[in-house]
């Protein structure tokens, strides 16, 4: 059996998407020209302060209201859905305060409010997606290891392995990665005790 090295979780943690998902920055960000603004208005669009990294590409935005604060992504290019190629960009959807960095698909989807959307998403025909706050993302769940009758319980976070769950649940007494565990846990802003 391997024994974790502290390094190699809190490199783990360092590297952790989701940590560093929390403070995204997209590099080029720009605000919209008056022409830009009046040319996604003619496309159907409605919106208050969008920001765009690159080329606007004004066909692959149409219909779709923007509220709050957003950040576009290049939407060049195309993403296939089962065999269907599909342009990227954003039709007919509502979306709020969230960063998308580009190379995505957003079709009919009613509500994406303060998220960061990955290249190469696709949300089609979706209802609300959201994230606030409460939410954990899976992260901080308790999961029971080792011995049914509890007892090692360890906490989930996005990154986690199964050497670093192993570890955790059967080496109490590796204070130094217990300690290491317990200090950065709340990274993601969420609280675990």
């Amino acid at each position: 059996m391997k024994l974790i090295d502290i390094f190699d979780y809190k490199r783990v943690l360092k590297s952790s998407e989701l940590i560093n998902g929390l403070q995204v920055k997209v590099p080029g960000t720009r605000e919209l020209t008056p022409g830009e603004i009046e040319i996604l208005e003619n496309a159907g669009n409605t919106s208050t302060k969008v920001k765009i990294a690159g080329e606007l590409l004004p066909g692959r935005i149409k219909n779709s209201t923007f509220i709050g604060e957003v950040i576009i992504g290049s939407l060049d290019g195309e993403i296939n859905i089962g065999d269907a190629p599909f342009p990227c960009g954003i039709y007919d959807s509502v979306v709020s305060h969230s960063i998308l960095l580009g190379e995505s698909l957003l079709f009919q989807v009613k509500l994406l409010h303060n998220y960061v959307l990955k290249k190469g998403a696709v949300l089609f025909d979706a209802g609300i997606v959201s994230f606030t706050p409460k939410n954990s993302m899976g992260n901080g769940l308790e999961l029971s290891l080792a011995i049914e009758t509890g007892g090692r319980e360890v906490k989930t976070f996005a990154e986690i392995t199964v050497d670093i769950a192993e570890q955790l649940a059967t080496r109490r007494k590796n204070s130094e990665i217990v300690n290491c565990f317990r200090s950065t846990r709340s990274l993601s802003g969420i609280t675990w005790d």
